[in-house]
């Protein structure tokens, strides 16, 4: 089926059908699906000549939901040459879905993000608690302070702060405020992982008065030793292992009093990389997950017959 199948267009915006998110059709984002069909149009005959050179090898399949140019796995695959196909005939499927809350497949087939069934807000707050020492779970109803309210559901973008104590809402997840502010600027460390372990950084900065808006006003692509100590890479490969995630972004925020970091949101159906990171540093990102993943279809497809 087409990748456009996943969209409904509706006048003058954009509606995701797998999230219900609804994307206006401004002047913005025309440029920026002008940017990432620049990188797909790099991308895709990449991909088609390190496939021709590499010759055959393990085939990889989504389900239930296929991966699409503007999802970061699709890059990071095609860009290194693998082959992509049907789940049916795939020797490796990731577990793909635009949900929070979703079971395994079944399949004998070996699966990437098996148990990554649950990645709703609250879980990854009980999560990170165990593995960070910034704390993050709060009570809204009895806290006092600022406190950050969040859809429970995959790629809303809802979040805000509200003063509590207050009313716990329904579907909604709460947050202890990480003050990640740097300057007039918020700074997020959104990390791609593969099997567990951070790969690179995508170091996305926009405006105090933006703090959740899916738009950054400028991004760094950095290494993660050069934004993480080594015990907190230590302990973002263990809170991928509790989580269960194989591949996935994770949003990490450093908290700018006490310089500890944690987790405050995972996904594992995660768009990218970053269009207002320069051309290549997205192709250099791409290049550096591709290989990783790579090397994890590899093992979990064994050694070939």
């Amino acid at each position: 089926m087409a990748w456009w199948s996943d969209l409904r267009w509706q006048g003058r915006s954009v509606r995701v059908v797998t999230t219900g998110q609804r994307i206006p059709l401004t002047p913005e984002v025309w440029h920026e699906v002008a940017l990432g069909f620049l990188l797909f149009l790099i991308v895709y005959p990449c991909g088609l000549w390190r496939r021709w050179r590499a010759g055959p090898g393990p085939r990889l399949g989504f389900t239930p939901q296929q991966a699409r140019p503007w999802h970061l796995i699709w890059n990071a695959a095609w860009v290194a040459g693998l082959r992509l196909s049907r789940a049916s005939r795939a020797d490796v499927i990731v577990a793909f879905e635009d949900t929070a809350h979703s079971p395994a497949p079944q399949t004998d087939t070996p699966l990437i993000n098996a148990r990554a069934t649950d990645v709703r807000k609250s879980t990854v707050t009980a999560v990170a608690d165990q593995v960070f020492a910034l704390p993050l779970a709060v009570d809204p109803t009895t806290h006092s302070g600022p406190v950050v309210e969040k859809g429970e559901a995959n790629g809303v973008h809802d979040g805000r702060v509200c003063q509590a104590p207050c009313p716990a809402q329904p579907d909604k997840s709460y947050q202890r405020l990480v003050e990640n502010q740097i300057g007039d600027e918020v700074v997020d460390l959104r990390t791609p992982c593969v099997d567990g372990i951070p790969i690179c950084v995508f170091v996305k900065r926009r405006p105090l008065a933006s703090r959740f808006a899916n738009h950054n006003s400028r991004c760094d692509l950095l290494q993660p030793l050069e934004v993480f100590r080594p015990e907190e890479i230590e302990a973002i490969k263990d809170f991928n292992d509790k989580m269960g995630l194989e591949w996935g972004g994770l949003d990490i925020l450093r908290d700018r009093t006490s310089g500890e970091i944690t987790v405050v949101d995972s996904n594992k159906t995660d768009m990218g990389p970053p269009l207002v990171l320069p051309l290549h540093q997205r192709l250099d990102a791409c290049q550096q997950l591709g290989q990783a993943l790579t090397q994890l279809i590899f093992q979990k497809a064994g050694p070939p017959p």
